[in-house]
């Protein structure tokens, strides 16, 4: 799985290869469909959290089918040393491509807490 994370605003591209995994390695530069992933920084407002994210543009053409979807995660350390980044809500499967471009939010809810958290979002094609 390849991602974009989004602790603050950034694309990642994703290079697609049209075609079956059967053929040979040599690939045709027109069988190439680069595409970039955004994963916004995660917003609060009014008790929510949201993650957005998505599939930004591709070029030369869009593909022929496009799946992505949007996670909000939170960094959970339980003790000493690291901690790990967890998935606190999914958006569902996104399914178009674009232009224009395309997104999903992932929501999770907050309470409040004496304890400090960091989120992200995490934009993904399966």
């Amino acid at each position: 799985m390849e991602g974009a994370y989004g602790d603050e605003k950034i694309t990642l591209t994703w290079v697609l290869r049209v075609g079956s995994h059967a053929e040979p390695l040599a690939v045709d530069a027109d069988a190439v469909i680069v595409c970039k992933l955004f994963a916004n920084k995660p917003n609060y407002s009014g008790g929510k959290i949201t993650a957005t994210g998505g599939i930004k543009s591709c070029s030369p053409r869009p593909p022929d089918a496009c799946s992505f979807e949007a996670d909000l995660e939170f960094y959970q350390q339980d003790g000493p040393g690291p901690g790990v980044w967890v998935t606190r809500a999914s958006s569902r499967r996104g399914n178009t491509c674009p232009p224009p471009a395309r997104s999903k939010t992932a929501a999770g809810s907050c309470s409040p807490s004496s304890k400090t958290y960091s989120y992200r979002t995490l934009t993904s094609v399966p």
